[in-house]
């Protein structure tokens, strides 16, 4: 993690992790336009939330 300068352009990467027959794993990172990281993290997206029905 770095200090982020005011006015700096933060942008987010998604990339599955791992998928089930419950859901999806992300693993997600925040960087700005030097490509320093800001933050790193990871979701979980149930697959009931994403079938249609």
């Amino acid at each position: 993690m770095s200090k982020t300068a005011v006015h700096a352009a933060i942008t987010c990467e998604g990339l599955v992790d791992e998928a089930t027959a419950d859901g999806v794993r992300l693993k997600l990172i925040a960087k700005d336009e030097r490509g320093d990281v800001k933050l790193t993290g990871a979701a979980m997206i149930a697959l009931e939330f994403i079938s249609a029905g």
